[in-house]
């Protein structure tokens, strides 16, 4: 039987030494038919024409006219094959739950992962009427709460959803969720989830430490083999098209094939360390920073799964995360007030007492360059927070010596606006005609610029002037594969599911497709990694 084989284009250039002129006469005698990098980076995947991006918003062509989505040439110098029932690619918030509820179903289970270790960001869950949070709790969700929460979802959203796979979340997180959940405590793991009661919430631990420790227990438990340090570099796929494994790259660069008689699981953790697909895929993400995914969450589950013919979501998304400079706390009350946000231009860039998932869209219309843009008040600010009941967010002298006192120093404070825009590094007449404008419509009383509700507004024209930093960063990349409600990834040439290839979390499409991810009772994105990837795995393992 012939077998393709699809490669991830990450590794570096010594990775190409197994390149011999046996190539070809091996394939000339019926061996393994595989494709090997044309180009190879250390941490982005690409090719030989991987400068066709002319920048954001650049025209590109389809994936199947693109040569950046060539399809590379093969590996054929396999070291070492193991067969299992499943495979997963990427030890994450999705990935581990995948493994470990296959393993605990019966199934055989073998995990790729590039990093040495587990990897995930993030401490929300959700598993609306998992047995455990209704006992917690007290009391279950209602239907007409559930209902409204789905189209809570779609909504923020912006109706981009797939309400196959909406619905699919809402049916199976609760089995997931409760799975996690008791497993964690068996493990001794402190844990908390959203439920239907918000005060009785508090925050479980660390996605990357429980799911660590999951993998470890379920390494020795079950006979999980975690593969750390060892990118899967290529998809194998039989002559009908069915993904039968894949290929991985360990340490010392030999090349090992896992075989997957049940199904290959993706489970890679997004894009955003790949510059050439944040420019094709979302654009609107390139000016901002790196906010907490790695910088090896390159694409590469995308791109194998592309190379086998795999379609892309239409729509993605990104999480902006808004944060202070370096050893700045994360979020403050003083930090989340609707003052007056200018950009690194000066210019007023949105509504700003908006809802935070839903404003996220103004932040690219006009970018600031490093993510940075600042909050502006002045010596008033505190009689106008307390006049809209947010006194608790007043500095105290301390704090102002502390915010400037940083060595990335997250507030400023100036005697004129000149000096402020000087201090910040903003055109000074860009920041005055701003302020000016501010105050032009506190005066009339209607904001007829952005619409901010008028009690929101306030002058700002008495010495001394703050900007306090705001810094935007990209805290993860949403949506990349298309797939149906079963987490089968969908081929581009006829619509159908690729026989033996999933998907779940941040690579998996239609689920989240707004500005921002939706991230409040919902849980999202961890809920839904964690529910997709149990139920991938339980039914693969059970199939």
């Amino acid at each position: 039987m012939e077998v393709t084989v699809f490669e991830n284009k990450s590794g570096s250039l010594s990775r190409r030494s197994f390149l011999k002129s046996g190539i070809a006469a091996a394939l000339a005698a019926g061996a393994t038919s595989v494709f090997a990098p044309r180009e190879a980076l250390a941490v982005v995947p690409t090719n030989a024409s991987a400068s066709t991006g002319t920048g954001a918003g650049a025209e590109f062509p389809g994936l199947d006219d693109d040569p950046y989505f060539a399809v590379p040439e093969p590996i054929t110098d396999i070291a070492e094959t193991q067969d299992v029932d499943v495979l997963v690619i990427g030890a994450g918030a999705g990935g581990v739950p995948c493994a470990c509820s296959a393993a605990q179903h019966g199934a055989k289970v073998a995990v790729l992962q590039k990093s040495p270790r587990v990897y995930s960001h993030g401490i929300i869950f959700a598993g609306f009427n998992a047995p455990s949070i209704v006992e917690e709790q007290g009391r279950a969700y209602t239907e007409d709460e559930l209902r409204a929460k789905k189209a809570e979802f779609l909504d923020l959203n912006g109706y981009g959803t797939d309400p196959a796979l909406l619905n699919r979340f809402f049916d199976e997180c609760g089995e997931a969720i409760d799975w996690q959940i008791q497993t964690g405590n068996e493990l001794e793991l402190p844990h908390a989830f959203f439920g239907p009661d918000p005060d009785k919430v508090a925050w479980p631990m660390q996605s990357s430490a429980l799911n660590q420790a999951f993998a470890d227990h379920f390494a020795e438990t079950y006979g999980v083999s975690f593969l750390y340090s060892t990118p899967a570099m290529q998809l194998v796929t039989d002559e009908a098209g069915r993904v039968t494994g894949a290929i991985g790259q360990r340490n010392d660069g030999s090349f090992v094939q896992i075989n997957a008689t049940k199904g290959v699981v993706i489970a890679t953790g997004g894009y955003g360390g790949n510059e050439e697909l944040v420019k094709r895929w979302l654009p609107s993400a390139q000016s901002f920073t790196n906010g907490c995914y790695p910088p090896d969450n390159t694409g590469d589950g995308a791109l194998m799964a592309i190379w086998a013919g795999a379609d892309i979501a239409p729509l993605r998304s990104k999480k902006i995360d808004i944060r202070f400079f370096g050893d700045s706390p994360l979020r403050t009350d003083i930090e989340k007030q609707p003052f007056l946000l200018v950009n690194d231009k000066g210019h007023r860039v949105m509504k700003e007492d908006a809802d935070e998932m839903k404003s996220n869209g103004a932040l690219t219309k006009e970018p600031s360059e490093s993510g940075t843009y600042y909050n502006i008040f002045d010596a008033n600010y505190g009689a106008w927070l307390t006049s809209i009941g947010q006194e608790r967010a007043i500095l105290t002298d301390e704090d102002i010596a502390d915010y400037q006192n940083k060595m990335n120093p997250c507030l400023y404070v100036a005697d004129s606006l000149e000096e402020l825009a000087e201090a910040i590094g903003v055109d000074v007449a860009e920041l005055t005609a701003t302020v000016e404008r501010n105050n032009e419509l506190y005066a009339q009383g209607y904001d007829a610029d952005y619409y901010k509700e008028t009690a929101n507004l306030y002058p700002i024209d008495t010495a001394p002037f703050y900007a306090m930093v705001r810094q935007y960063t990209i805290g993860g990349t949403l949506g990349a594969l298309k797939v149906n409600a079963d987490c089968q990834v969908i081929g581009r040439a006829d619509g159908e599911p690729i026989e033996g290839l999933y998907c779940v979390g941040n690579d998996m499409g239609g689920l989240q497709t707004g500005q921002d991810y939706v991230w409040h009772d919902h849980g999202m994105t961890l809920g839904s990694a964690t529910t997709f990837g149990y139920m991938v795995g339980r039914n693969l393992a059970t199939a």
